[in-house]
């Protein structure tokens, strides 16, 4: 392009420069005191000796008195992601000669080319630098989870048996004793108890979904009949506050599921609707058949809906309502559960490559209730 003999990408440090790339130059490196390039990265524009034996800076300068004999220079500072200049792309001629703005023009183009060779180089670092640090940071949480998950295991084994034996002993004088006063207190001794147990139990399950330890089986079920079998169930619970749990849609309704976690997940739902219910109203656990998206894909999904006529979640909290000790800032303290009924309902879905989600708008004082959701695959 420039019909000269050498040209070159040269990288600059405190003491030397190096050849990266070069065309006409039998060596591959010189001393930053006597290069030109030293001088070229001083600045931001090209840097251009149209005859070196007549520039001061330059006269007796080994490369000009000596082989390669510089007459001509024109180099254009290479920059770095950061702005750091870091080098040039030069051009060097044997004869005196002038550089047009055309040429400068020119070699700010091929400048920019090597530049972005050099950007992409350092990008390809940074990405290849990331991803170590994040494989070292998955590796160190999982191995986090593991030991987690250990922990609460082995918390989980020592902390039943004592609260059996709570449970036994309280029970055991709520039965004997003929005081009043001290039949409450063995009353209250043992739903403590019991609470406490369904929180290690709570935690234990949690653990164990969200480290992939939960053992699952698999086959089809009617979620219709799993449903049934879970109202009848809590029936009592229901009539205590004279709730209707009422039944409607599909009831062919399979899906690839494991019965033990589906049910837990029926359960949740359920015994939440009543528990936030006012008497007298109804909950309706209805089931469908929906085409839907996933991935760019479609697919058959088994739909469930739980919608009661409680109090509602307010919207700002629907987000959060699934995440682990969250609860609803409308129900809290209401119902005495552990903050993790809905976390493990989560993680049990996403066991099954469904999802989960609610629907509600609450405001004061008003009973406009709130709709739970969950899709698995057929």
């Amino acid at each position: 392009m420039f019909s000269v003999p050498i040209a070159l990408v040269s990288l600059v440090d405190t003491n030397r420069q190096w050849f990266k790339s070069c065309i006409g130059l039998p060596v591959r490196e010189t001393g930053r005191d006597i290069s030109f390039c030293g001088h070229a990265i001083l600045g931001n524009e090209p840097f251009i000796i149209n005859d070196a034996a007549e520039d001061e800076r330059f006269h007796d300068n080994p490369l000009v008195t000596d082989a390669p004999f510089i007459r001509f220079y024109a180099g254009r500072p290479l920059k770095s992601l950061d702005g750091c200049a870091i080098g040039t792309l030069c051009i060097i001629d044997q004869i005196p000669r002038s550089f047009t703005k055309s040429d400068i023009h020119k070699l700010n183009d091929l400048a920019t080319i090597v530049e972005n060779e050099i950007h992409n180089r350092e990008l390809a670092f940074q990405v290849t630098k990331t991803q170590n640090a994040l494989l070292k940071a998955k590796e160190k949480a999982e191995q986090a989870n593991y030991e987690k998950s250990r922990f609460l295991a082995n918390m989980s084994h020592e902390l039943r048996t004592p609260m059996h034996s709570i449970l036994s002993f309280s029970a055991l004088g709520e039965k004997k004793t003929t005081e009043e006063k001290q039949k409450k207190y063995f009353c209250n001794i043992n739903q403590s108890g019991k609470r406490l147990l369904g929180l290690i139990d709570n935690l234990l399950d949690i653990s164990k979904l969200e480290s992939g330890k939960m053992e699952a089986e698999f086959s089809q079920n009617n979620l219709y009949e799993l449903a049934q079998a879970q109202i009848e169930a809590l029936q009592p619970l229901a009539n205590e506050k004279q709730i209707r749990l009422v039944l409607e849609g599909n009831e062919e309704i399979f899906a690839t599921s494991d019965i033990k976690l589906i049910t837990q997940v029926l359960i949740n739902l359920l015994s939440n609707a009543i528990k936030y219910s006012p008497d007298n109203t109804e909950v309706i656990i209805k089931f469908e058949t929906k085409t839907v998206m996933h991935k760019g894909i479609q697919r058959d999904v088994a739909h469930c809906s739980v919608q009661d006529k409680g109090i509602g979640i307010p919207e700002t909290e629907l987000d959060q309502i699934f995440d682990r000790f969250s609860e609803s800032s409308h129900t809290k303290s209401k119902a005495g559960g552990t903050g993790l009924g809905l976390s493990i309902c989560k993680e049990i879905i996403r066991l099954h490559k469904g999802m989960i989600w609610v629907e509600s708008s609450a405001e004061e004082n008003t009973y406009s209730g709130s709709t739970f959701h969950f899709q698995i695959p057929v």
